[in-house]
C-alpha cells in the first residue's frame, strides 16, 4: 500500500438519493437506461464478465467535467459501511502516518433514504 500510495482493499457502502442523480448522470454518460443494456459503442467498459449468470461491468471514467459532476454530488452525502468498517479505520490511519490518501470503495445506493440496523431479532 505505501509503495502504490492507495490501499486496494475496498469498502463496500451504501448511499441514498431520492431521484436517483447519481445513476442518472452514469446512465447518461454512458448511453443507457436501466434496466435493459445497449452497449455504447463509444463507451466500451474495460471489463465486460458473466459470473454465475449475472454480467458485471466496468468503466475507467477520465473527463474532468464528469468527475467534477460526481464530485458535486456525492460531496457531502452520508454513507453506511456494509462491509469494511476496519479497513475504513485502517485506512484513516494510513492517511495520517503514511500520507496515503486513496482507498477504494465500492458504493451502491440504497432504496428509500432510511437506512435500518436490525440486529438478531429476525426482523
Amino acid at each position: 500500500m505505501k509503495a502504490s500510495m492507495m490501499n486496494f482493499s475496498p469498502i463496500a457502502a451504501e448511499y441514498s438519493i431520492p431521484n436517483h442523480e447519481l445513476n442518472n448522470l452514469f446512465e447518461d454518460y454512458l448511453g443507457f437506461k436501466r434496466p435493459e443494456y445497449a452497449p455504447n459503442p463509444d463507451k466500451v467498459p474495460i471489463v465486460d464478465v458473466t459470473i454465475n449468470g449475472s454480467r458485471h461491468f466496468l468503466w475507467e471514467i477520465i473527463e474532468d467535467s464528469l468527475i467534477r459532476k460526481i464530485t458535486s454530488i456525492v460531496s457531502g452525502l452520508k454513507l453506511l459501511i456494509l462491509d469494511g468498517h476496519h479497513r475504513y479505520a485502517a485506512s484513516n490511519l494510513l492517511r495520517e502516518k503514511d500520507g496515503i490518501e486513496y482507498t477504494m470503495m465500492m458504493l451502491m445506493e440504497g432504496g428509500t433514504g432510511h437506512f435500518c440496523y436490525c440486529h438478531g431479532t429476525g426482523q
